[in-house]
Protein backbone atom coordinates (compact mmCIF):
# COMPACT_ATOMS: atom_id res chain seq x y z
CA UNK A 1 0.00 0.00 0.00
CA UNK A 2 2.79 2.46 0.84
CA UNK A 3 4.67 1.60 -2.32
CA UNK A 4 1.86 2.66 -4.64
CA UNK A 5 0.79 5.75 -2.64
CA UNK A 6 4.19 7.22 -1.85
CA UNK A 7 5.01 8.63 -5.31
CA UNK A 8 1.60 10.29 -5.49
CA UNK A 9 2.11 11.92 -2.08
CA UNK A 10 5.61 13.00 -3.08
CA UNK A 11 4.31 14.42 -6.35
CA UNK A 12 1.63 16.32 -4.43
CA UNK A 13 4.21 17.73 -2.01
CA UNK A 14 6.48 18.86 -4.85
CA UNK A 15 3.53 20.42 -6.68
CA UNK A 16 2.43 22.22 -3.49
CA UNK A 17 5.97 23.54 -3.01
CA UNK A 18 6.08 24.92 -6.56
CA UNK A 19 2.62 26.49 -6.24
CA UNK A 20 3.60 28.21 -2.98
CA UNK A 21 6.94 29.36 -4.44
CA UNK A 22 5.14 30.72 -7.50
CA UNK A 23 2.62 32.53 -5.27
CA UNK A 24 5.45 34.16 -3.29
CA UNK A 25 7.16 35.26 -6.52
CA UNK A 26 3.93 36.75 -7.86
CA UNK A 27 3.35 38.69 -4.64
CA UNK A 28 6.93 40.01 -4.70
CA UNK A 29 6.62 40.93 -8.38
CA UNK A 30 3.45 42.93 -7.67
CA UNK A 31 4.98 44.65 -4.61
CA UNK A 32 8.27 45.55 -6.32
CA UNK A 33 7.12 48.74 -8.11
CA UNK A 34 5.59 50.15 -4.93
CA UNK A 35 8.79 49.59 -2.98
CA UNK A 36 10.85 51.20 -5.74
CA UNK A 37 8.66 54.30 -5.75
CA UNK A 38 8.92 54.50 -1.96
CA UNK A 39 12.70 54.25 -2.06
CA UNK A 40 13.02 56.83 -4.83
CA UNK A 41 11.80 59.63 -2.56
CA UNK A 42 14.15 58.59 0.23
CA UNK A 43 17.08 58.52 -2.19
CA UNK A 44 16.18 62.02 -3.37
CA UNK A 45 16.21 63.27 0.23
CA UNK A 46 19.56 61.61 0.88
CA UNK A 47 21.03 63.22 -2.24
CA UNK A 48 19.81 66.68 -1.20
CA UNK A 49 21.28 66.22 2.28
CA UNK A 50 24.56 65.08 0.77
CA UNK A 51 24.68 68.22 -1.39
CA UNK A 52 24.05 70.41 1.68
CA UNK A 53 26.78 68.58 3.55
CA UNK A 54 29.21 69.11 0.65
CA UNK A 55 28.39 72.83 0.57
CA UNK A 56 28.92 73.07 4.32
CA UNK A 57 32.27 71.28 4.06
CA UNK A 58 33.40 73.71 1.34
CA UNK A 59 32.50 76.64 3.60
CA UNK A 60 34.44 75.12 6.49
CA UNK A 61 37.43 74.56 4.22
CA UNK A 62 37.33 78.19 3.08
CA UNK A 63 37.17 79.38 6.70
CA UNK A 64 40.12 77.21 7.68
CA UNK A 65 42.17 78.41 4.72
CA UNK A 66 41.29 82.02 5.62
CA UNK A 67 42.46 81.47 9.21
CA UNK A 68 45.71 79.91 7.98
CA UNK A 69 46.35 82.91 5.75
CA UNK A 70 45.68 85.33 8.63
CA UNK A 71 47.99 83.45 10.96
CA UNK A 72 50.85 83.37 8.49
CA UNK A 73 53.45 80.68 8.02
CA UNK A 74 54.31 78.55 11.04
CA UNK A 75 57.83 78.54 12.41
CA UNK A 76 59.80 75.34 11.98
CA UNK A 77 59.87 73.13 15.04
CA UNK A 78 56.85 74.75 16.31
Amino acid sequence: MWESGFPVVMLGAVALFFVLALAVLIILWIALPFSLFGVKGLLREILEEQKRCGTFMKEVKRELEKRDEERGPEEPGG
